[in-house]
């Protein structure tokens, strides 16, 4: 590991091999437990740092979930074959002692409340949000579920307008029978 860049330093003293490079520089930071992985955190071209709670389920195979996952999240990767399986075995077998907690649904854990970016509350351990696959958003809007939705978000606007001092307004929720009207008021009303 250098400050600039994960490469591999190959060990023989008869044929000097050049090292070579596999990434920027990326750090297991924890092993997680729950959902079995690796903490992992880099920072990308534009200093954001970034952080993953990558299941080691993921590293089985070719391992090109991993990488494009990391990809996606901003980390330059080498494209040669053997840097890849090198990036791999790197993530998952880093020796590392600190230990989190990985729940794979949003909500209240215990005394704290996780969502896809951020845990709010206190807990005796570390507790990160791991989605299960990483080519699926944290969250999403399937099917009908944009009137779930759309009821809590509105629920929430009448709150907030408020704080800002602004005027409420209503929406009227109409469609057929058995098209989740009762269940969106339900729902909102429960914000």
């Amino acid at each position: 590991m250098s400050q600039n860049y994960v490469i591999e330093l190959p060990n023989t003293k008869q044929h000097p091999i050049p090292p070579r490079w596999i990434c920027a520089p990326s750090y297991v930071v924890a092993k997680t437990r729950g959902e079995w992985g690796r903490l992992l955190e880099w920072q990308d071209d534009d200093g954001i740092t970034h952080q993953w709670a990558m299941p080691l389920a993921l590293l089985q195979g070719d391992a090109s979930d991993v990488r494009r996952e990391l990809a996606r999240l901003g980390l330059s990767i080498s494209p040669n074959r053997t840097a890849r399986d090198l990036l791999a075995f790197y993530l998952q077998v880093f020796p590392v002692d600190t230990r989190t907690r990985c729940v794979d649904k949003l909500g209240w854990h215990g005394d704290v409340f996780v969502t896809a970016s951020q845990c709010v509350g206190q807990s005796t351990e570390k507790i990160v949000f791991q989605n299960s696959n990483a080519s699926e958003p944290a969250v999403s809007i399937k099917g009908r579920q944009f009137k779930m939705v759309f009821a809590v978000s509105v629920a929430l606007a009448t709150v907030l307008a408020k704080i800002i001092g602004e005027d409420s307004g209503g929406f009227h929720f109409r469609g057929a029978s058995s098209s989740g009207k009762s269940t969106a008021l339900s729902l909102a009303a429960s914000v």
